[in-house]
């Protein structure tokens, strides 16, 4: 059973309160227990992707592969080569 645009929509609200209190790593667990990918897909659809934080850490390189036949549409990770995925770029001791 998958999650509501809803849910993800309310979900980019919290997102954008971490964001305010700079803290990165909280924003990385929330981001990543609810599903990148379709927490991405709501915040591009909404027009939510600079004001939910999910460009400043880093979320924006996730882009939607063609649409098959063979394979539903999905996104991606694709960072740029001086940038780490938001997994890789932790606080020390984390």
């Amino acid at each position: 059973m998958g999650m509501s645009d809803d849910f993800y929509r309310g979900i980019l609200v919290a997102l954008e309160i971490v964001t305010l209190h700079d803290d990165q790593v909280v924003f990385d667990e929330i981001a990543t227990s609810v599903g990148t990918e379709n927490l991405v897909r709501v915040a591009r659809k909404a027009g939510e992707m600079r004001r939910s934080g999910l460009t400043k850490y880093g979320y924006s390189h996730y882009v939607r592969r063609p649409n098959t036949a063979s394979r539903p549409t999905a996104l991606a990770a694709v960072p740029g080569e001086d940038q780490a995925l938001p997994a890789q770029r932790l606080k020390p001791g984390r």
